[in-house]
């Protein structure tokens, strides 16, 4: 059994010589691996070390990435349980919306979006004050109150 395939030659496609593309040639050798192993045997420092100086910031009172992470969560969540014509109105952008909640003065338009208490039933002080505020403690030479062991 024999086959016969029939073959045609094309002629090779030419292609144009290689110009100047957007790649940047500048940043070549910080790219090569070669190059950066043999910084880092000289220097004994990865390279981007000394971009930043080895500081990186100080976050020892900041929250957890999982914390910051959770909050962003919750804050996207609330914005888009906003109506969508408010949502409009900061550019569906969550950041613009809490820069304006947290102003103060940008109350009468929150009560306008319906976000916020009418004025009348807005409480300043929601922390109640206590009218009978505790007495100081009786010194040692005065008994507690009643007491009348004489």
């Amino acid at each position: 059994m024999s086959f016969s395939m029939q073959v045609k030659h094309r002629a090779a496609t030419k292609v144009p010589p290689m110009e100047p593309g957007p790649t940047e040639q500048a940043h070549k050798d910080d790219c090569d691996i070669q190059t950066i192993l043999k910084r880092y045997q000289q220097t004994g420092v990865v390279q981007h070390n000394n971009s930043v100086q080895g500081h990186y910031d100080d976050y020892i009172d900041a929250p957890t990435f999982q914390d910051a992470q959770n909050a962003i969560a919750e804050a996207k969540s609330m914005f888009e349980s906003v109506p969508a014509q408010i949502r409009r109105d900061f550019g569906n952008d969550p950041a613009q919306f809490l820069a304006f909640v947290q102003d103060e003065s940008n109350i009468d338009k929150m009560r306008e979006y319906g976000l916020a208490l009418p004025s009348d039933d807005f409480i300043a002080d929601p922390v109640p004050t206590d009218q009978n505020p505790p007495k100081s403690p009786p010194s040692d030479n005065e008994a507690p109150p009643g007491d009348s062991s004489e």
